[in-house]
């Protein structure tokens, strides 16, 4: 499930909502994103019965849609020189290479990247410049298993496993700890007048924090799982964490 909604747009806080970031690059211009994803439906139908049975068969990637309007030629410029580079189509790549997003609504759905399928523009709307990029979530993937002799695991998967164990685990911490130190920022900030723009941008950071670490937990579960299934040696039974709970951002995750 996704991190509830991070700020309300129709109390003067449309700025948050219109603040995207490609590889840690803000994207000069308003940006305004929709996430859509959906369930693969396996539907079966019993005889001498009407309503067939819906069955999960998984979900797609979730489909991307992000419209960029700019309102000056100096943001056009940055734009064009540092941004459009980055989601260029390329005639000849044979890999999509994944790309970081960060937006108000992409760390709601849980989305931390994508990969850009198409995009058009510029065209003029309104006296303002627009880009639309059509994209898709891009997920962790999941490697194929080495086998050794007689179809036993490899010893060199375990190890490669026990590595990508151990990256999800510290990634897990370090997303707890700026979580920590975000409810702190957020606290001190409550405290001030005038802070309403800062206290937003603190929970921004703080819900993207928190979607970090659910995927990093989220993750470390499957790789443990994964030990075991393949029977990889002194796998120690996981340890729960700290349950993660995203909400205004009072003191405590």
């Amino acid at each position: 499930m996704g991190n509830p909604i991070p700020a309300q747009p129709w109390t003067g806080q449309e700025r948050f909502w219109s603040q995207l970031t490609i590889e840690d690059r803000e994207v000069p211009g308003l940006a305004a994103v929709e996430v859509e994803r959906e369930n693969k439906v396996d539907k079966k139908k019993a005889k001498a019965e009407n309503n067939s049975k819906k069955e999960s068969a998984g979900a797609d990637d979730a489909k991307v849609k992000i419209t960029i309007r700019i309102l000056t030629k100096a943001a056009h410029d940055t734009f064009t020189s540092e941004i459009l580079p980055i989601i260029e189509p390329t005639p000849g790549k044979k890999t999509l290479k994944p790309i970081a997003a960060k937006h108000a609504t992409l760390a709601a759905r849980q989305v931390p990247a994508i990969v850009v399928l198409k995009v058009r523009g510029p065209v003029i709307k309104g006296g303002l410049v627009e880009y639309e990029i059509d994209a898709e979530e891009q997920r962790a993937p999941t490697p194929a298993p080495r086998l050794g002799k007689g179809g036993a695991p490899a010893f060199g998967n375990c190890a490669d496993l026990y590595l990508a164990l151990t990256k999800a685990q510290n990634a897990y911490v370090q997303a707890r700890g700026r979580i920590g130190a975000l409810d702190v920022q957020l606290a001190q900030a409550q405290a001030l007048p005038f802070a309403t723009n800062t206290q937003n941008e603190i929970r921004l950071q703080r819900e993207q924090a928190i979607s970090e670490a659910d995927a990093a937990q989220f993750k470390a579960s499957v790789i443990e799982g994964t030990m075991r299934t393949q029977k990889c040696p002194q796998v120690v039974p996981p340890k729960p964490g700290p349950k993660t709970v995203s909400g205004s951002g009072s003191a405590g995750a």
